[in-house]
């Protein structure tokens, strides 16, 4: 990841992209854009399963490939209930600006599936009162795999792609002017633990340079080296992130269009995203291409 950027999702933001005039077409564009992969998921994931154990390792794999041989530009960072809409979004991405965009249930399917799928195979469910029960202890332990696999597997695609965009919409976070239990003016929440866990990974994971993303400098690179309860709220900031509005969209789309005269590259698109809104980072990468046997890592 170079930069994390922050984009107030909602009907507006829809609405004047003009998303919704095409919706279904967009969101179709979208899920497609991993569909092999997905299938091959689906084909392949019982292979991790024997009568004496769970092969965690290859089932990692298998349930969650680390699209090694996939470009990805954009990880979509949301709340599952504004699913069909990041999805839309998505395609809107793929169609209007060349960037392939990662959502992580339409790759590697809902994590609830994959744990039904473990507890139907390897915790012996049984019938009480006509009803499908499993051992607490024993599920337990398998949401914990489960939940790892996926941690694991999140901070490696954000890490892959070029940038990540967290769509902050009335789903994903909350605010409040006054905060009950810290009395903290002015706070953002979030009731979604994974949510809290890709804000935060965003904070820590490296950021990396732009020519780690292009190939003209590729040769210098290598020379260089489900609901609780009793909700649980975490505090968010995302203050660092930059800032990305409909409007940056919007010019992005002008971009793309003036660059198919030449066929639009998606990284065309994001040299421009730099430029317009990282310009620290965008002469650091001009510098870089000026002078390649000088840069600092």
């Amino acid at each position: 990841m170079i930069v994390p950027f922050v984009l107030d999702f909602d009907d507006k933001m829809i609405e004047d992209l003009h998303i919704k005039e095409n919706f279904d077409f967009y969101q179709s564009k979208g899920v497609n854009q991993f569909k092999d992969i997905r299938k091959s998921i689906e084909d392949n994931y019982l292979g991790a399963f024997s009568d004496k154990e769970i092969n965690g390792t290859r089932l990692q794999n298998d349930w969650f490939p680390d699209l090694s041989d996939c470009t990805v530009d954009v990880f979509l960072s949301h709340s599952h209930g504004d699913i069909e809409k990041v999805e839309a979004f998505s395609g809107w991405l793929k169609e209007k600006l060349s960037l392939c965009s990662f959502i992580d249930a339409d790759v590697w399917m809902n994590i609830e599936s994959l744990e039904k799928k473990i507890n139907r195979i390897a915790n012996q469910p049984r019938k009480r009162n006509g009803i499908t029960v499993y051992d607490y202890n024993n599920s337990r332990l398998m949401f914990q795999h489960t939940n790892a696999m996926l941690s694991v597997a999140l901070q490696k695609m954000m890490d892959k792609a070029e940038i990540v965009i967290f769509l902050a919409s009335s789903n994903s976070v909350k605010c409040y002017e006054k905060d009950k239990i810290t009395e903290i003016t002015k706070i953002t929440k979030t009731f979604s633990p994974w949510i809290y866990s890709e804000l935060s990974c965003m904070k820590i994971i490296r950021r990396k340079k732009i020519w780690e993303y292009r190939e003209e400098l590729s040769l210098l690179e290598e020379q260089m080296i489900k609901k609780a309860s009793v909700p649980i709220s975490y505090i968010v900031d995302y203050d660092s992130m930059e800032r990305l509005s409909t409007n940056d969209l919007i010019s992005l789309q002008r971009r793309a269009n003036e660059l198919k005269k030449n066929e639009v590259n998606g990284k065309d698109v994001l040299n421009f995203l730099y430029q317009r809104k990282c310009p620290k980072i965008w002469k650091e990468y001009e510098s870089a291409k000026n002078n390649k046997g000088m840069i600092e890592w």
